[in-house]
């Protein structure tokens, strides 16, 4: 107890020189961030897939929609920004989140040209299959940038400035999310056993952005920042209870953008050290892209002529098809503690 008092009594001794260095316009920080996320993810794949060939061939127009929401996110950020010779501003972050709970829907429509063997009756649209689980997963978002520092000395009698700084940088961003516990709903409502499919989702490339700093000598500064992100997009399937897709499924779109937004206060406290809190929003999404998978088709038995045995033969082929509107967007709080030098 008697140590607490002390070292309580030298940081409050100690405040006067600690705001006076807070408010110098030129010091570098790191800090780490604690916090809660809210996600939401969703595709869908649509148009007309060729699927086998010869007399056995239909031409279908495959709609499916997948949506993942109420992602619940536990994250941890850690996040730095460093002033060289009191001009060149340079920034970075990393961050980790583990998706402790959330829900996934899987709907699937079908209108099939006039062929034989019909999933759907002829000239109609409907939904034939939909089922939910419940989702885990983790996510990571790593970012640097670059830029300059302007300082603006505001008028009155308070040492109070702003800094701004125009920046440019690359980032990479990744969502695994993994499905259980799998819920058939269309046609028939049943649990069924032994789901544990998979979804890897990844965004990359450069970005443009303005960070924006305000401190004031009452205690509090005010930090907001805006990207905007032009990126490529790429995933990866894995559904395991479809034994007619082998390999699983990709996904690729080489144009998409990115949009992220931070705003928080952080202050000084007990010499160098910071308290503070940050609020975030982002939302990426695609323009095009194309789902591929390889798919079985059926099964045969054939004689060899030689031998007189009987052979299992599979028919596969890719099944190529537009992928349209993969969104994620999300939003979080975050508890900052760290130091300013």
């Amino acid at each position: 107890m008697r140590k607490f008092l002390i070292m309580l009594v030298m940081c409050l001794l100690s405040e006067t020189s600690t705001f006076a260095e807070w408010l110098n316009p030129n010091v570098s920080l790191f800090e780490v961030g604690i916090g809660y996320r809210r996600g939401k993810f969703n595709w869908g794949i649509h148009g007309d897939a060729k699927i086998g060939s010869g007399a056995d061939a239909c031409s279908a127009e495959m709609v499916s929609d997948l949506d993942w929401k109420k992602l619940n996110i536990f994250q941890l950020e850690a996040r730095g920004a460093y002033l060289i010779n009191e001009l060149f501003y340079v920034r970075g972050s990393v961050g980790y989140g583990w998706i402790v709970n959330g829900k996934n829907r899987d709907s699937d429509f079908c209108h099939l040209h006039p062929k034989t063997h019909h999933l759907c009756s002829v000239g109609s649209s409907e939904e034939f299959a939909r089922s939910k689980a419940r989702t885990s997963g983790r996510i990571r978002d790593v970012s640097f940038g670059v830029g300059y520092q302007f300082n603006i000395r505001l008028c009155g009698c308070n040492p109070d400035y702003i800094a701004l700084n125009p920046l440019i940088g690359y980032s990479w961003h990744v969502q695994k999310l993994r499905d259980r516990y799998l819920h058939q709903v269309i046609p028939v409502s049943e649990s069924v056993p032994g789901l544990d499919s998979s979804f890897h989702a990844r965004w990359k490339g450069p970005w443009v952005g303005l960070d924006f700093n305000y401190r004031s000598w009452g205690f509090w500064g005010v930090h907001a920042s805006y990207e905007y992100h032009w990126a490529s997009y790429s995933a990866h399937g894995d559904w395991n209870m479809r034994p007619d897709l082998p390999e699983g499924f990709s996904q690729r779109a080489r144009t998409a953008q990115g949009q992220i937004v931070k705003v928080g206060m952080r202050g000084p406290f007990c010499r160098h050290w910071l308290v503070g809190i940050t609020i975030g929003w982002e939302r990426w999404q695609t323009k095009g892209g194309q789902n591929k998978a390889l798919r079985l088709l059926k099964k045969e038995s054939r004689s060899i002529f030689v031998s007189s045995q009987e052979i299992d033969i599979e028919q596969q082929c890719y099944i190529h098809q537009p992928v349209r509107g993969v969104l994620w967007n999300s939003l979080q709080a975050t508890l900052d503690i760290g130091m300013f030098f």
